[in-house]
């Protein structure tokens, strides 16, 4: 459920896919520096006259020979109304206490109104970071010191640069060399920063692009409150689409919060938001990537859809792995997973509620799992290791069918195991105990524990109980259909040999046998093959009215041409108790031809009663 996409999700959820909180802190870093640039402009607006001026503000002791900004313009003139100021060639720098520039900012013409107190300009405005690691630039402005809220009117591109994110993190995000990553990039049609609701927003046509990011929509928003200077929440909203590192998400409205250090995608009850990671995919009414806990999570009429390989170990569903030559196309086995949410973590993942798996092989269907809850975990190069599948478990593949409480599939061995209650059926057969483990590679069933097995009456077994595709042998033409029912301790199964073992019976319209084992041996055509009983065999003929006991029985059955072979063979103290007496064989053997309803003694052999051959229901007994 399975591998290589994995990865690439598990790159979102550990945080070497999520999306980066650091340029989140740049976008409000931007607002709030372009934010000072106004209050700078303010503080020294009547200061701002004639040519070549400059004024300066210094930090209050004990460092007030340090400069806390500098204004600096070609021009400053007082406009004819009286209260606004041009300047020309603005250029703003901030400076920390330890005399390190932390912002600039030019303009090449700004209008302040010191009576409205605000001022705008239809001019370029670009304002940068100290070293220049983030900068911001677009077409006209206004800003308004009353509420301290920011405009830009037009082609707003803010631009992170890589050095800015110089750390060890960043090396396990990206999984590239500094050297390597590009700028981050966000462009839109505006930009506005107002300081008393603490929003900041990116509208129109928004889109950012960086190393292995892009993302679009139509508005982004930031939530940071000017007092706290903390990030509470990004918004990016209307057809957002993200990609990063190969992991691609869509829906109405991604949303991050920054206290929980979760990503939200939501999208409309009509359009659910969608997620692509290599060749795994999925949606759900809300998706939620949780850095913190290392989970992706879909909520809500969920789905995911991914490869299923045909090697043992690789696919999804339990089954006997394709040869090459006979596997379908590349890219045709998928698995669907429709269930109400699941959980991916880094090395396992859980499906809940009403969950249904169906794997295909190109159009047609392979199999089929449904259950209450499914877990599969991954090893840590992303292989299967086992599934998991708990409550009203129920698993069709191709001709079988399984149904259990519980059913783990273990990937490595390819061995899928069942307790509480598991039952099978193929065809008309069918079966139970208390456990049930299947080996589809090697198509071998074992059920333990007051194992049961009903199966048509002609075929006492055949080859297709366990072959996963082949379709279960019947006799169309018997009518109406009868059947035969073994139990045991255990039961082994195969398409060539099935070995019952402990306490056996088996119960058959025109037999019954007990024993301690019996084996049985088919070959491909039905109504043939050979059933060896085993240890204090009983046995009862009722159309015969034979009862027998030996240490070993033979039974073969069969049809060549147009010769009929029905005949068991006794060793080990054999008995026979018929209606015509009591018949034994010093050599130790007896044989019954069942289709000439004939007895064969080698040897000295002695009955006991008559030898009445009367009545066309009872074994002939040979003459002395």
């Amino acid at each position: 459920m399975v591998t290589k996409t994995t990865r690439a999700v598990s790159r979102v959820i550990t945080g070497k896919g999520a999306l980066s909180i650091e340029w989140v802190w740049l976008l409000l870093a931007a607002a709030l520096l372009i934010t000072l640039l106004f209050l700078a402009v303010g503080a020294h607006g009547q200061a701002v006259l004639g040519k070549n001026f400059n004024a300066v503000e210094y930090y209050k002791p004990p460092h007030d020979a340090q400069m806390k900004s500098l204004v600096q313009g070609a021009s400053g003139e007082r406009q004819p109304d009286g209260h606004s100021l041009l300047v020309n060639e603005l250029k703003l720098q901030t400076f920390r206490e330890d005399n390190e520039r932390e912002l600039l900012v030019e303009a090449p013409q700004c209008v302040y109104d010191e009576k409205e107190h605000f001022a705008s300009s239809p001019g370029r405005l670009r304002a940068q970071s100290g070293k220049g690691e983030l900068s911001i630039e677009g077409e006209g402005f206004l800003w308004q010191q009353t509420n301290s809220s920011l405009i830009i009117s037009n082609q707003v591109h803010t631009v992170v640069r890589p050095d800015l994110l110089e750390s060890p993190a960043a090396g396990e995000r990206t999984n590239l060399p500094l050297n390597q990553l590009r700028n981050l990039e966000i462009y839109s049609d505006q930009f506005t920063y107002s300081a008393e609701s603490g929003l900041g927003i990116y509208s129109g046509h928004v889109r950012v692009a960086g190393t292995n990011l892009s993302l679009v929509g139509g508005q982004l928003t930031i939530v940071v409150p000017i007092a706290e200077r903390q990030l509470q929440s990004i918004t990016a909203e209307h057809d957002v689409k993200v990609d990063y590192e190969g992991v691609s998400a869509t829906g109405d409205r991604v949303r991050y919060e920054a206290a929980a250090d979760q990503v939200q995608i939501i999208g409309q009850p009509e359009r659910q938001p969608s997620w692509r990671a290599g060749e795994r995919e999925g949606r759900a009414d809300d998706l939620l990537i949780d850095r913190t806990n290392k989970v992706f999570r879909a909520t809500g009429h969920a789905f995911l859809k991914m490869p299923a390989k045909g090697q043992a170990g690789s696919g999804f569903l339990p089954g006997k792995r394709s040869p090459p030559e006979t596997s379908p196309g590349k890219g045709e086995q998928t698995v669907e997973i429709n269930c109400a949410s699941y959980e991916i973590r880094t090395n396992y993942a859980v499906f809940h509620d009403a969950v249904q798996v169906t794997q295909h092989a190109g159009e047609a269907t392979q199999g089929t799992l449904t259950c209450d809850t499914l877990t599969a975990s991954f090893s840590g190069t992303n292989e299967l290791q086992n599934i998991i599948a708990e409550n009203h478990v129920i698993l069709e593949r191709e001709t079988s069918r399984f149904t259990a409480d519980r059913a783990v599939f273990e990937g490595a061995e390819g061995l899928l195991n069942l307790t509480g209650k598991p039952a099978w059926r193929s065809g008309l057969r069918e079966g139970s105990g208390e456990t049930i483990r299947v080996n589809p590679e090697k198509e071998e069933m074992k059920v333990s524990g007051d194992a049961a097995m009903r199966l048509p009456a002609e075929q006492i077994a055949s080859p297709s109980a366990l072959s996963f595709g082949k379709s279960a042998v019947t006799n169309a033409a018997a009518a109406p259909q009868q059947f035969a029912q073994i139990t045991s301790h255990e039961y082994t199964l195969t398409p060539e040999t099935a070995l019952f073992k402990g306490k056996v019976r088996a119960e058959h319209p025109q037999m019954s046998w007990q024993c301690e084992t019996i084996t049985a041996q088919f070959s491909s055509a039905a109504r043939a093959g050979r059933v060896t009983a085993e240890q204090d065999v009983v046995f009862d003929l009722s159309e015969e009215k034979v009862h027998g006991t030996s240490d070993k029985a033979v039974y073969t059955f069969g049809v060549t041409g147009n010769v009929t072979n029905d005949f068991v063979v006794l060793t080990g103290n054999p008995m026979l108790v018929t209606t015509n007496g009591v018949f034994q064989n010093s050599n130790n053997v007896i044989i019954m031809d069942l289709a000439h309803k004939t007895l064969v003694a080698p040897g000295k052999f002695r009955i006991i009663g008559t030898n009445n051959a009367s009545g066309t229901d009872l074994l002939q007994v040979p003459k002395k």
